[in-house]
């Protein structure tokens, strides 16, 4: 179940996110940027729609917050949900508001740093499909190769300045 939002981001209603999704009704959602020492940002090469297809790359991890539960608490579940780990400093970057072409998710960007310790460290190497990226990489990807790009991590990247090419931040 997932909150239904109004214009001033107040939740008005409660249902299942499929029926949300269905609805284009806007509501919250939490998407993961996991970054190295070196500052690269691992992504994920995922399907998009139920039916198969190619394959595009996305953010780290990607899911809905349930209802009464913190943006936190969410980035943290999908975080182990998706990838069996738990980041280290996961920290709220930005929020994107809603788009019905994207479909009108809240989106809530959250920035994490890669996992270390015992048997941590290497645990994105085992994930399938899942490469770090710098920003340099990340920006030709999208420039060279659009259509193997997710257009909402597309949105993300062109909205925000999250992964500004090093030296460029503004």
């Amino acid at each position: 179940m997932v909150e239904i939002l109004d214009a001033l981001s107040r939740c008005v209603a409660v249902m299942p996110a499929a029926e949300a999704r269905r609805q284009l009704l806007p509501h919250r959602t939490v998407a993961i940027l996991l970054q190295d020492a070196d500052e690269r940002f691992y992504l994920r090469r995922r399907t998009l729609g139920r039916f198969g297809g190619t394959k595009h790359w996305d953010v780290s991890a990607r899911g809905q917050v349930w209802a009464g539960e913190s943006v936190r608490d969410a980035a943290s579940r999908v975080l182990e949900e998706g990838l069996g780990i738990r980041a280290e400093r996961l920290r709220l970057a930005t929020v994107l508001s809603p788009v019905q072409e994207h479909g009108n998710e809240l989106l809530h960007v959250c920035l994490g740093t890669r996992p270390s310790g015992s048997g941590a460290a290497g645990a994105l190497e085992d994930i399938e499909e899942g490469t770090f990226f710098s920003a340099d990489e990340v920006h030709y990807l999208i420039r060279e190769f659009r259509e193997l790009v997710a257009p909402r991590f597309m949105l993300l990247v062109e909205a925000t300045d999250l992964l500004k090419r090093p030296g460029r931040r503004s």
